[in-house]
């Protein structure tokens, strides 16, 4: 919380935005977690098909000037890793 005043009262207001403190509780458990791959795994499983699109586009422009890895569709810009085990309730790359 920030401190400020308005018209000579103390008034607050937050430091940061919602979606930056998210972002900073996601990292946090991130790197308290023994197994950052199954967490992230976990995590995309669980998106909606919008919130998946969403994702997409947040790596893309975190990212432009990645490219493919050998293997992923035309304009794909997901890496290559080996394809979920059936059951994972992971769902593979959409170009």
């Amino acid at each position: 919380m920030r401190r400020t005043t308005v018209d000579g009262r103390p008034a607050y207001t937050p430091a940061q935005g919602a979606a930056e403190w998210a972002a900073g509780q996601m990292r946090a458990v991130l790197d308290r977690s023994g197994d950052r791959s199954a967490i992230l795994h976990r995590f995309v499983s669980s998106l909606d098909p919008a919130g998946e699109q969403i994702l997409r586009a947040a790596l893309r422009e975190h990212r432009p000037d990645s490219a493919p890895a050998a293997g992923d569709p035309p304009g794909s810009r997901w890496g290559s890793s080996p394809s979920p085990k059936a059951g994972s309730g992971c769902a593979p790359p959409v170009p």
